[in-house]
C-alpha cells in the first residue's frame, strides 16, 4: 500500500504496512531530474527521535491514559455515590477536577488518540460561589 502526499517542490510516499514494514520515499524534481530518497522506518524514528517528535506522543499518550484512568474513578464514584452508599461529595469533586483539567491538557492532541479518549459527563456535581460548599447533584445514567 502507497500513500503519497505532495508538498510544494516534494513528494512524500509512505510505503508497505506497518506489518510487513514501511518506508518514505522522498521526491523531489530539480533541473529536470528527479532525485529521490528512500527512508527506512529506523530512519524516520532516529529522525523523529532527534527532534523531540517521540518523547511528545509518549507524554501525549500518558496524559490520554491518566485521562481515560480519571474518568473511570469519576463515573466509579459518581455511581456509588448516587446508590447512596457512601457521602462521597468531596472526593467526587476532586475527581471532576481532575477530569476537567486533564481534558484541558489533552484537548490540543484529542483528535490524534481518538480512540481512547473519551467525553466524560461531569455535570453530576455543582458547585455555589456563594457558600463554596459542595451539593452533590447527581445525575443517574
Amino acid at each position: 500500500m502507497t500513500t503519497t502526499y505532495t508538498i510544494p517542490g516534494l513528494d512524500i510516499e509512505i510505503q508497505g504496512t506497518h506489518a510487513e514494514g514501511r518506508a518514505v520515499l522522498l521526491k523531489q524534481e530539480f533541473g529536470g531530474n528527479v532525485h529521490q530518497v528512500e527512508l527506512q522506518e529506523l530512519h524516520v524514528r532516529w529522525l523523529a527521535q532527534q527532534l523531540g517528535i517521540l518523547e511528545t506522543c509518549n507524554l501525549q499518550r500518558a496524559l490520554g491514559r491518566s485521562l481515560e484512568m480519571a474518568s473511570k474513578l469519576c463515573r466509579l464514584l459518581q455511581i456509588t455515590n448516587d446508590l447512596g452508599h457512601e457521602d462521597l461529595d468531596i472526593e467526587l469533586a476532586h475527581a471532576v477536577e481532575l477530569v476537567d483539567f486533564l481534558e484541558f491538557i489533552c484537548d490540543g492532541f484529542r483528535d490524534q488518540h481518538a480512540p481512547a479518549l473519551q467525553e466524560v459527563n461531569t455535570a453530576a456535581l455543582k458547585t455555589t460561589s456563594e457558600t463554596g460548599e459542595l451539593f452533590a447533584e447527581g445525575v443517574k445514567q
